[in-house]
C-alpha cells in the first residue's frame, strides 16, 4: 500500500512513504506504517468524502493539510487537439541528454513550495524547502525520459527560440497526467501559458493517450481558467497531507 522512498529517505533523513489511492482500511494504513515504522508518509487521497478529517483523526498520528488540487480532463475523441500553428511555443522532448537542463529549468521555474501551498513549521523544519526543490528537480530531470521510463516524459520549452521553461507528463495507460509546467518570470501573464498546454495536448494526442489531465491548487485561479479555455473539464479535487508518526511519542 505504501511505497518507501529510498532516496527521498536519504535526503531527508527520515524514513519516508508515500500512498496515492482511495483511503479505505485505517486500520491496515496504521498497521502498515507502525511495522515499517515509518516517520512521516505523504498521502494523495482520490474523492476524499466528506468525512475525511474524522476519518483521519481516528490513525492517531498528527498530521497536516499540504494542498488540495483540482483535476481537469479533456477526452480527444471528444475534443480532437489541433496541431498549433504560428505558435512560438516550441517543445524539445528529453530523450537522455538534457537532464541537466532539465533540473536546472525547473529550480528556475518552481516559485512554490513543491510539498504543499499550506505550509508547516514542523513540516518545514524535516524537509528545508531548498531540499524539496533539489528533490522535485532531480526527480523530473532523471525519472521523466521515455527512454528510461516509457511511461514518463519531459521536455524544455522555447519560445521564439529562446528557453523559456520545461514540463513533464506521466502516461498511464489511456491516461496522460501532466506533473508539472513551469514558465520563466518573463514568459508569464502572456498567452504563453495557454500556448504550451495547446503544445502538449498535440503532443500527448500523438502519443496514443485518450485522456489528458492536469490539476491545478485550489488557490492557483489563473492556472483552472487557462486548463478550461483548452477544454479540460474540472473532474474531482484531491487532498494532499503528510501524516507524521515520528511526532506521536505513544506509538510503538
Amino acid at each position: 500500500m505504501i511505497f518507501f522512498s529510498e532516496q527521498e529517505s536519504q535526503l531527508f533523513k527520515v524514513r519516508f512513504g508515500r500512498y496515492e489511492g482511495i483511503l479505505e482500511s485505517l486500520s491496515e494504513l496504521r498497521s502498515e506504517i507502525i511495522s515499517a515504522k515509518y516517520d512521516f508518509v505523504r498521502i494523495k487521497l482520490k474523492d476524499p468524502g466528506n468525512n475525511l478529517f474524522v476519518r483521519l483523526h481516528e490513525l492517531n498520528f498528527p498530521f497536516q493539510l499540504l494542498d488540495i488540487h483540482r483535476f481537469y480532463s479533456r477526452d480527444f475523441q471528444e475534443f480532437p487537439a489541433s496541431k498549433p500553428t504560428n505558435s512560438p511555443v516550441h517543445l524539445i522532448r528529453h530523450e537522455g541528454s538534457l537532464s541537466e537542463e532539465i533540473k536546472h529549468m525547473v529550480l528556475q521555474t518552481f516559485d512554490e513550495h513543491p510539498m504543499g501551498f499550506f505550509t508547516n513549521e514542523v513540516v518545514e523544519k524535516y524537509f528545508p524547502v531548498s531540499l524539496q526543490l533539489q528533490n522535485v528537480a532531480e526527480y523530473i530531470a532523471t525519472h521523466h525520459c521515455h527512454t528510461i521510463n516509457p511511461g514518463k516524459q519531459s521536455w524544455l520549452i522555447k519560445v521564439n527560440d529562446e528557453m523559456a521553461g520545461c514540463s513533464s507528463t506521466v502516461f498511464l495507460g489511456d491516461e496522460a497526467y501532466t506533473t508539472y509546467i513551469g514558465l520563466l518570470p518573463q514568459y508569464r501573464k502572456k498567452s504563453i501559458y495557454a500556448e504550451v498546454i495547446a503544445a502538449m495536448q498535440y503532443e500527448i494526442e500523438q502519443s496514443g493517450a485518450r485522456y489528458c489531465t492536469g490539476s491545478a491548487r485550489l488557490h492557483n485561479l489563473s492556472s483552472q481558467s487557462v486548463f478550461e479555455r483548452q477544454g479540460e473539464k474540472y473532474i474531482r479535487h484531491d487532498y494532499v497531507l503528510m501524516l507524521m508518526p515520528l511526532l506521536n511519542i505513544g506509538v510503538q
